[in-house]
């Protein structure tokens, strides 16, 4: 049985207690010139007693009512049976749900217009009346204290409550977007690899429709290289999406490092490209920026093995004044439909990229995700791109 369900027969209980208790009393009262008891003492004990069946859902209505009656009952001549213990739940209950305030004046109220009336009206020794109204105070007092005690008690535990359940959903929601982050970067690495693999695949089908006839050997190589970057495509296809897929991804092999950069020549030479790589000062360069500079490169190659057409390219990295410097350079010399498409073609803004093509953006958001930037463009009759990557905070 829960403690909700407990309740009700809890305060059953205590109200039938608190009746009882209130009619022995007001039975053994013993006052000469007080009015008989009659029927007042048992409906004093059954307004006093019923009152603490809602004392949990207003503490305060119930102590008004319970001061009322037990004030009118005096006043009506009744034999004594005195204020604080018949009062000492109701105040109790006023405190600990959160009425300390409104709950001490009334004490005050109450023991003044008690003293006021036993010296005045009743003709009693004040020095025994304030010594008994003494006695009712501090009664009283413990009780608010009680309350007070349980009513912050509550409050810390609510206050807890909520810290708790901030900090469950402030957690979640920095789980969901560094989840999001994550697959967004897995699917611009889906990006890279695709469109890597279909432009050398591409060029390599080309290059046997070319020689099939004429070279047949040459032929056979260049299907098997098309053949060895199907394979790979599909792999890292495969683990990406395995990745997307994923609730809580996890990288199934380390990320690209800077080391990673000495496989784009051989690349590039499948592709007819010679491609020179010229790294200076990448030590010590935290995983997120060789990650961006290994995709920033790739990308590059890409774009230049699918648009100009060049026969020759450089690729170079320098550490310079706490960033990392990268810059691809291909000179161009493809023919002219390829050089068109490469840099005529492009739209106004776009950094040389084909319209409707996502790479220079894709490079560019890389390198801003890092904390850097990146400028591409024509160069010569070519075509040149920088990136800047900062390596002292990324």
């Amino acid at each position: 049985m829960t403690e909700q369900n407990r309740r009700p027969g809890r305060d059953a209980a205590l109200a039938a207690a608190v009746a009882v208790s209130v009619w022995a009393v007001a039975a053994l009262a013993e006052e000469p010139a007080s009015l008989p008891l009659g029927p007042a003492g048992w409906l004093l004990g059954a307004v006093l007693g019923g009152l603490q069946l809602v004392r949990r859902r207003r503490p305060l209505a119930v102590l008004l009512a319970s001061t009322a009656v037990v004030v009118a009952y005096h006043v009506l001549g009744y034999p004594a049976i005195g204020t604080a213990w018949p009062l000492l739940l109701p105040f109790l209950g006023a405190a600990a749900g959160g009425h300390l305030r409104k709950a001490v004046p009334l004490v005050a109220a109450l023991s003044a217009a008690n003293v006021g009336w036993r010296v005045l009206v009743e003709r009693e020794w004040l020095f025994g009346v304030l010594v008994g109204e003494a006695r009712d105070l501090v009664v009283l007092g413990l009780a608010l204290a009680v309350g007070e005690a349980v009513w912050q008690r509550r409050r810390w535990a609510e206050e807890v409550r909520r810290r708790v359940e901030r900090a469950d959903e402030e957690a979640r929601r920095e789980a969901e977007r560094r989840l999001a982050e994550q697959r967004l970067s897995v699917a611009a690495d889906l990006h890279d690899v695709v469109a890597h693999s279909l432009v050398v695949i591409g060029l390599q089908l080309r290059l046997a429709e070319e020689t099939v006839g004429t070279e047949p050997e040459a032929c056979r190589a260049a299907i098997a290289a098309a053949l060895a970057g199907h394979d790979e495509a599909v792999r890292e296809t495969s683990r990406t999406v395995h990745l997307l897929r994923d609730p809580t991804p996890a990288p199934l092999r380390p990320a690209p490092t800077l080391a990673d950069l000495d496989l784009l020549p051989e690349v590039a030479r499948r592709a007819g490209l010679e491609l020179r790589v010229d790294i200076d000062g990448g030590r010590d360069i935290p995983v997120s920026v060789a990650q961006a500079a290994y995709r920033i490169a790739q990308e590059a190659l890409t774009n230049t093995l699918k648009h100009a057409g060049a026969a020759q390219a450089s690729l170079t990295l320098r550490r310079e004044d706490g960033a990392l410097h990268l810059r691809f350079v291909d000179p161009g010399g493809g023919s002219a439909a390829s050089t068109g498409s490469a840099g005529s073609t492009s739209a106004p803004g776009d950094g040389g990229q084909p319209p409707g093509g996502h790479g220079i953006v894709g490079m560019r958001e890389r390198a801003r995700g890092v904390g850097g930037r990146l400028e591409a463009g024509p160069d010569g009759g070519g075509f040149r791109v920088d990136a800047w990557l900062p390596v002292g905070h990324a």
